[in-house]
């Protein structure tokens, strides 16, 4: 199962962790639920980078990505809530392969 960890701040996402692996097969044997999250991920890191997000804030590692946003720019936060609703559609459809854990954390630095 992939797990998504949100963690927000003043209603703002600072933390997006994805990790895990769908293991969704479909009758061809691809992973079309894996596929469409990655897609995702990396769309979004591209363009976090594009817009200058600090790639230290940008963390690949095998099986796991990290978007760290202690910045208050409306860029930022559109591109990361854009990778949220994306994943929350496909969380919606695909429930049994991926979760999404979000969390509140008021005035703590991330």
């Amino acid at each position: 199962m992939v797990l998504v960890n949100l963690k927000y701040s003043n209603n703002l996402i600072k933390y997006v962790e994805v990790s895990g692996h769908s293991e969704y097969l479909s009758k061809d044997g691809s992973d079309l639920v894996c596929a469409s999250i990655s897609s995702i991920m990396f769309g979004g890191l591209n363009a976090l980078s594009q817009k200058g997000l600090p790639k230290k804030n940008l963390i690949m590692e095998d099986n796991l990505i990290k978007i760290i946003n202690n910045f208050k720019s409306e860029v930022y936060n559109n591109i990361i809530d854009t990778i949220y609703f994306q994943l929350k559609t496909i969380e919606s459809k695909y429930g049994e392969h991926i979760k999404i854990i979000e969390k509140e954390e008021e005035n703590e630095k991330l």
